[in-house]
């Protein structure tokens, strides 16, 4: 495409490149112009973007304007507030050099994807979003939604459903559900005037303006008898193998003893 390139991807006319080992960079040399140039890709997603996305959200986004550059948002007119589906949607378009596929663009669009996907706690907000406070809790809260209620990798209806792997893998919690809320975020998307999210039980999120604090259901528990499978004990009682799991902190699923006894 008529530069040649060193370090990070930095550039400059063939006609200054004469050749192999023509023109060198030491490292720290590379990490510093890095450093310097790298605030103008930061900025570009920040500046384009109105909602907020996690550190390696972010990090991926970074990548892909660093590679495409900073003004690539607004030319092909990418949705300020886009879904995360639709995000890594876009990046699998953007692998050709006029109408040739190169594996190497290929290859850099599959690992911002696999580091867009990549679960991360740290929020990245935008201009003119709050920056969203996480905190620590320990409390039971019920489902009132009657339509069920999505569960959200990240605290925004923006970001894509999780299937959370208590719950069989439903990424929707039906009216009445109860939950164990791991930590709170402050201040993030508005729901019905409500701007505080659940994260629930250690994994995804969702808005606290369709739940009721109710308190800790009291610990049942079941003996496990001859013959018992640990999958035919969680269909029995109405729970999930990865509950059961998780609540009794049994390791294989498929090894439980006769008299064990089962929180659930």
């Amino acid at each position: 495409d008529g530069v040649c390139t060193i370090g990070y991807g930095f550039t400059r006319p063939l006609s200054q490149c004469k050749g192999v080992g023509t023109w060198f960079m030491s490292t720290a040399e590379a990490e510093k112009r890095l450093l310097e140039q790298i605030v103008a890709y930061e900025n570009a997603v920040k500046n384009h973007f109105t909602r907020s996305f996690t550190q390696n959200q972010f990090n991926a986004l970074v990548s892909f304007a660093w590679n495409l550059g900073t003004g690539i948002f607004a030319k092909d007119r990418w949705d300020k507030n886009m879904s995360d589906s639709n995000i890594i949607a876009s990046f699998k378009n953007y692998t050709r050099v006029g109408n040739t596929v190169w594996q190497g663009l290929v290859n850099r669009r599959n690992g911002e994807i696999a580091l867009f996907n990549t679960p991360s706690s740290v929020i990245v907000t935008t201009p003119g979003v709050h920056q969203i406070q996480l905190v620590n809790i320990s409390q039971w809260y019920e489902v009132t939604a009657s339509a069920g209620l999505n569960v959200r990798k990240s605290q925004t209806s923006a970001s894509s459903l999780h299937g959370h792997s208590k719950f069989g893998g439903k990424t929707t919690l039906p009216l009445g559900t109860k939950f164990r809320a791991t930590r709170k975020a402050i201040n993030a998307q508005s729901v019905n005037g409500n701007t505080t999210w659940i994260e629930v039980e250690n994994e995804g999120w969702v808005s606290e303006a369709f739940l009721k604090s109710v308190n800790a259901p009291n610990t049942r528990t079941y003996t496990v008898k001859v013959g018992d499978t640990l999958s035919g004990i969680a269909s029995r009682l109405g729970t999930t193998v990865a509950r059961l799991q998780q609540d009794n902190n049994i390791a294989n699923p498929n090894i439980i003893r006769v008299g064990q006894i089962l929180k659930y």
